[in-house]
């Protein structure tokens, strides 16, 4: 994992919600691009880890719904 990919799998892990989590993602995306790191995607670390956290958020708010709905 290359130091630019552990620095966006810390800020994916630093997401208070899924806005922050996608709006780093987008970032690391566009600066991989334009700075000519060309990572694969398939092989991102920060791709993978996105992944992970927006299901953990969205877990978060599909317990959410299911206590609104027995209460």
């Amino acid at each position: 994992m290359t130091k630019f990919e552990q620095r966006g799998v810390e800020f994916q892990y630093d997401a208070s919600c899924k806005q922050d989590a996608l709006k780093s993602f987008q970032y690391s995306c566009s600066v991989c691009c334009s700075r000519g790191m060309r990572i694969e995607c398939d092989r991102c670390a920060i791709r993978a880890t996105h992944e992970m956290t927006m299901a953990y958020f969205a877990s978060v708010e599909q317990k959410k719904a299911v206590i609104k709905v027995q209460k």
